[in-house]
């Protein structure tokens, strides 16, 4: 029997993405990794992603669009904890009666 080495060259097919607000090349390594603003949908390096601590991620100008409802928001969250928590209370009371 008779081996044949043959010298195969094979071409290597890479995908890039690129921060849509800054156009820096984004190195991931997971899906998890790459950002995305939940409302434009922009893809988003880590200097130009704002995270709002909810684990939602805005490009810089959605962010800014959204300056003047966040404190409203950020109000009606509170109210919404206290109501949560009054509805709690009552419903404690209830039980030891």
């Amino acid at each position: 029997m008779v081996y044949k080495t043959i010298k195969v060259t094979k071409e290597i097919v890479e995908s890039h993405k690129y921060c849509d607000a800054c156009g820096d090349e984004i190195l991931y390594n997971l899906g998890c990794s790459l950002r995305r603003c939940c409302y434009c949908g922009d893809d988003l390096c880590d200097n130009c992603a704002i995270s709002d601590g909810n684990s939602m991620v805005f490009c810089k100008d959605c962010w800014q669009i959204g300056e003047g409802h966040r404190s409203e928001i950020n109000e009606l969250e509170v109210k919404v904890k206290q109501l949560y928590d009054k509805w709690y209370g009552a419903c404690k009371e209830n039980v030891k009666k």
